[in-house]
């Protein structure tokens, strides 16, 4: 978590290097500085951060609509880019078990096949 004289001090990251900007002064860009530079106002955004981590915070600023990036708006989007990814980890755990499934039925029904044809050689046999 930023602390918040560390909005109002300008000074590089050295985390983030010099050419690239910090994360709290792109989500002070993308959502205004009178939403965030207030003391009172930044702790709501560092629960926030704290809860979703940075990238997921800013990508969420930056998908909301310019007119409502306000906490709550920028929260719900949040919300919402979570629930995404959870879907698509289950989405990838359920087709890989339903191709482990398929692989299998495809395995079984070559051998039945086979025992069929053998059944069929055998009683033609007699």
């Amino acid at each position: 978590m930023i602390p918040f004289c560390e909005l109002v001090w300008e000074r590089p990251d050295p985390k983030y290097g010099c050419p690239r900007t910090p994360p709290h002064k792109l989500l002070s860009a993308y959502c205004g500085s009178w939403v965030i530079k207030t003391e009172d106002k930044w702790l709501e955004w560092a629960v926030l951060q704290e809860e979703y981590g940075w990238e997921m915070l800013l990508k969420a600023a930056k998908a909301c609509d310019p007119k409502e990036r306000w906490r709550a708006d920028v929260e719900k989007m949040c919300r919402i880019i979570k629930k995404r990814k959870e879907d698509e980890v289950k989405d990838a755990a359920h087709a890989k078990v339903v191709a482990e499934r398929m692989a299998v039925h495809e395995a079984t029904k070559e051998e039945r096949a086979a025992k069929a044809k053998m059944f069929a050689d055998i009683f033609n046999k007699l």
